[in-house]
């Protein structure tokens, strides 16, 4: 009887892992704090120095790596943000991802082409930027803009 009281508390206590029960609660609770911010200023590099850019003034952002590139009406800045970050904490109703490397203000939506079988989004910006649009994004930008 004994060994089977044995057997069975040790199946038991190596069946609960108390250190992964301690560390599995810490990681929730910063799992829920880890929400991403909306941001309503975009913090830019020029010149060394930390820039910080209205969100209405920004046409497009564009990926570099694993930072952006802002697209303003003026100037074109550095973000250290990626676009994947910048994805998260964008205002949905003011900003949309087109491609996986693209993100544009709807705002600046000139007009809507097709070249081929791919599709291009051009912005009303003084470069006039043809950003390409995915095909999985296709209707939904259509939809958003009031296209479909």
């Amino acid at each position: 009887m004994w060994g089977g009281q044995c057997a069975r508390y040790l199946h038991d206590f190596l069946r609960f892992d108390r250190s992964r029960h301690h560390a599995v609660e810490p990681r929730r609770r910063l799992a829920c704090r880890r929400v991403a911010r909306q941001l309503y200023k975009l913090p830019v590099y020029k010149n060394k120095r930390v820039l910080l850019v209205d969100l209405e003034s920004v046409c497009c952002i564009k990926a570099d790596g694993r930072y952006s590139k802002l697209f303003t009406d003026s100037e074109n800045y550095f973000c250290n943000l990626s676009i994947s970050d910048l994805d998260k904490r964008l205002d949905p109703r003011l900003f949309f991802r087109v491609h996986r490397s693209h993100i544009i203000n709807l705002r600046y939506a000139k007009s809507f082409e097709k070249v081929d079988d791919h599709c291009f989004i051009v912005m009303d910006h003084q470069d006039g930027l043809k950003i390409p649009i995915s095909r999985n994004k296709v209707s939904s930008l259509k939809e958003i803009l009031g296209l479909a």
